[in-house]
């Protein structure tokens, strides 16, 4: 009888497991969504209104979510490199916790008094959806760089 055939072993630079990387990772990433947002500026500078930036809905996309978006598309683009998709977007090795709810809840709160609080008469559905957009990319790339990357970077390297 056979054995399992096994995955090699990854040997590249970011599987080596180092704290430190995990640092450099959000750093990079931030510095890189604030280049991409100083370009997109200047690119859609007639677009994009800069004392208001939600005055309209395509200064809200272009100045708000395009940088987030190209970041995001960047991310993804790491994560594939480094052959972490299904590991990132895969069964987590924690269990969640009854307690762990109450942030959720909390920021569920949150919005509903905002949503109760908005004069949706100053808004249109155009600058509306537009936000929508701009929810989804922040909440996309927020999951990726923190509990995707550093959340998995710093695992392998040992932290709870």
């Amino acid at each position: 009888m056979t054995e399992p055939a096994t995955l090699p072993e990854r040997t590249g630079y970011w599987d080596r497991p180092a704290t430190w990387k995990a640092i450099a990772v959000v750093v990079g990433y931030l510095a890189f969504y604030l280049a991409v947002g100083q370009v997109t500026s200047r690119v859609f500078a007639d677009q994009i209104d800069e004392d208001d930036v939600l005055s309209s809905a395509s200064s809200i996309l272009l100045g708000v979510a395009l940088p987030i978006a190209v970041g995001v598309v960047a991310l993804l683009a790491f994560i594939i490199k480094v052959g972490w998709l299904r590991e990132i977007f895969g069964p987590q090795p924690i269990r969640g916790r009854g307690w762990m709810w109450i942030a959720p809840v909390l920021v569920v709160a949150a919005i509903a008094a905002h949503v109760a609080g908005t004069d949706w008469g100053y808004w249109s559905g155009e600058q509306i959806a537009a936000m929508a957009v701009v929810g989804v990319c922040v909440g996309l790339a927020e999951e990726l760089i923190t509990r995707g990357l550093a959340v998995k970077m710093l695992r392998d390297a040992g932290h709870g």
